[in-house]
């Protein structure tokens, strides 16, 4: 390899991998996004209004959204973590790894752990939203 083919290569490696970084990130905080959701509601709407919540199946059911959304997102996470020992081994050692079936696995966990994430995310708030103009309608 050439030295202008070496650093092509190594322009596409960092590309790929600051990409890699902010996936990892988004990730990252919609997992902090759904923890802090859930101590809001907690800390907020359970303990002054405890007596006031009418729909407390809805409001039980968006928390138990975004707990499973958070659990999801921490496990995608470590598997997101175990992905990046495979590329780093694979990068050490290209020729023996070439399809490295633990790798293909991990990155079917990723992906099912991404989608339930986001989807449960995306159910949580969309419930809690519900409960919360169902208060508020309530009470005026």
């Amino acid at each position: 390899m050439t030295n202008t083919g070496f650093d092509e290569a190594a322009r596409l490696h960092a590309i790929y991998r600051e990409a890699r970084w902010h996936r990892d990130s988004y990730f990252e905080r919609l997992a902090i996004l759904d923890g802090g959701t859930v101590a809001l509601v907690v800390t907020a709407v359970l303990a002054p209004l405890h007596g006031n919540v009418g729909h407390r199946t809805l409001l039980a059911g968006g928390i138990a959204c975004l707990v499973m959304a958070l659990l999801a997102l921490m496990l995608r996470n470590l598997v997101s973590t175990e992905i990046e020992f495979h590329i780093t081994r694979q990068e050490l050692h290209p020729i023996r790894i070439a399809a490295d079936p633990l790798q293909k696995r991990l990155l079917h966990y990723l992906q099912g752990c991404e989608f339930a994430g986001i989807a449960l995310s995306w159910a949580g708030i969309l419930v809690l939203g519900i409960e919360a103009c169902l208060i508020v309608y309530s009470r005026g």
